[in-house]
């Protein structure tokens, strides 16, 4: 139903609205119609103003979206074979936004067709009035939601107020002979703010934003920011769930080395939704895992697959998150830390060894988060990690 309504946006929406062929492509590769394809344009061609539009063989008109200044994406709700020629078009009118971004109340809030999707923290939050001071953070992901509307994430949860949604934090690493924990918030030894907001921008194909943040570290009575670190967030709804392009950047912010030292968890991490604990207690949960290699918690800890789910039930009904490396990521495939009980995991390459961010060095990782209901389908999921492992 979703794919029929999608089609039929598309044609209403630019079936008036065709105006000059700019140029043709002819894809080298089969790509599956569920998921944004990818497509690199000749700059001297297409300037980046322009509203663009993917007309296929059989005359459907989809709408494009600029990635980088020389690459498009579009989904097209159909299958494109290899061989086949798309005719990239300009659009007299741009197309109406799929995917809306917008700063309100001290979150950025991006939504879809009036149903919001997820709020990235702008403003420190603390859960409540008797939460400890140092829990206070920025910088993370909460509320992230299906297309049900069912909430995946758990922003400050029981027994572990320090896990933040979606959050990315060093663990145990060394700054200036001192050891450090950004993750740990109660150990008073570092944090994570978000510092300054880039961009937000809505979109025909997707919305994104762009956001600084910094990992600083607490040095007996002083506080130095060790890391300048900066996201951008791509959301992309489709036909199964909403698809998440999450790119990190990190860079040393003084002329200081920080060691991030051999340890079994820290990274890019997602605290998973508290209807997925048990009432009595912080450290246990009903939820379920898997990964492409059909690993289950207790197998799947500190093993690198392809992808990871976490699902379980949310309001009576299944729902859950799936995420992905990218093959440029350091070390990958990275190691997973899962725990065996409580409803979390995160990417963790500090597993496999000692590793340094220098100064006038930059660290890059990425990784796609699919939030969807049910259960996961693992031939889906190999899909959408195939199509990712491609930009």
């Amino acid at each position: 139903m979703w794919r029929l309504s999608f089609v039929l946006f598309c044609l209403i929406n630019f079936a008036c609205q065709r105006a000059n062929e700019i140029t043709r492509i002819q894809v080298d590769q089969s790509y599956d119609g569920l998921f944004p394809i990818q497509l690199k344009l000749d700059l001297e061609k297409i300037p980046t103003s322009k509203s663009l539009g993917i007309m296929t063989k059989d005359q459907a008109v989809f709408p494009a979206q600029f990635s980088a200044p020389d690459e498009i994406l579009f989904i097209p709700a159909r299958d494109i074979l290899s061989g086949e020629e798309l005719v990239v078009i300009e659009m007299e009118s741009p197309a109406a936004s799929l995917c809306k971004v917008d700063t309100q109340g001290g979150y950025i809030l991006v939504s879809h067709t009036d149903q919001e999707i997820l709020r990235y923290a702008l403003e420190e939050q603390l859960s409540s009035d008797t939460m400890a001071d140092y829990y206070r953070r920025s910088g993370f992901i909460h509320p992230l939601r299906t297309k049900s509307g069912r909430i995946l994430t758990d922003g400050f949860p029981r027994g572990h107020s320090h896990q933040h949604g979606i959050f990315n934090a060093y663990t145990r690493s060394h700054f200036r002979g001192q050891m450090i924990d950004f993750w740990n918030q109660q150990a008073q030894l570092g944090t994570v703010k978000h510092i300054n907001t880039r961009e937000v921008k809505s979109g025909p194909v997707f919305g994104s934003f762009t956001v600084d943040l910094q990992q600083i570290a607490y040095l007996q009575a002083d506080t130095v920011i060790a890391i300048d670190e900066n996201w951008t967030v791509r959301v992309f709804p489709l036909e199964a769930g909403y698809f998440l392009d999450w790119q990190i950047s990190q860079k040393c912010h003084t002329a200081d080395t920080l060691y991030i030292d051999k340890y079994h968890y820290g990274g890019a991490a997602f605290r998973g939704s508290d209807q997925w604990n048990i009432a009595e207690g912080a450290y246990d949960s009903l939820v379920f895992f898997t990964t492409d290699q059909g690993a289950s918690q207790i197998r799947a800890n500190h093993a690198r697959p392809r992808w990871s789910a976490m699902y379980g039930l949310i309001d009576r009904d299944t729902a859950g998150i799936a995420i992905i490396g990218h093959p440029n990521n350091f070390r990958h495939p990275q190691p997973i830390r899962v725990h065996p009980t409580m409803p979390y995991f995160c990417f963790a390459p500090m597993v496999l060894g000692e590793y340094q961010l220098a100064p006038k060095q930059s660290l890059e990782s990425r990784y796609g988060l699919f939030a969807y209901d049910g259960a996961p389908d693992p031939s889906h999921l190999n899909k959408l990690a195939e199509t990712f492992s491609r930009w």
